[in-house]
């Protein structure tokens, strides 16, 4: 059988940008290059965010191996 999502073991992690839609004539490629657009600093910022904890699920993975604590246990308050 093939394993399945343990969903213990998910964190959801976004990102938003000031909405970025391409204007008339402009197609969503050309928007999503533009320098005024807001999409290149929210992907580096999901990626910065989304690498940090990574790492540190990965060095403590003794801490996390079993899934995230509940926000109603003490070891989530530390987190």
């Amino acid at each position: 059988m093939p394993r399945c999502l343990d969903t213990v073991k998910v964190a959801v992690l976004r990102t938003v940008s000031n909405l970025d839609r391409a204007h008339a004539g402009q197609t969503t490629a050309e928007s999503l290059s533009a320098t005024s657009g807001g999409f290149m600093p929210a992907t580096d910022t999901a990626f910065r965010v989304e690498n940090a904890f990574s790492h540190a699920i990965i060095a403590d993975w003794s801490r996390f191996e079993g899934g995230a604590a509940t926000k109603r246990s003490s070891t989530a308050q530390r987190l």
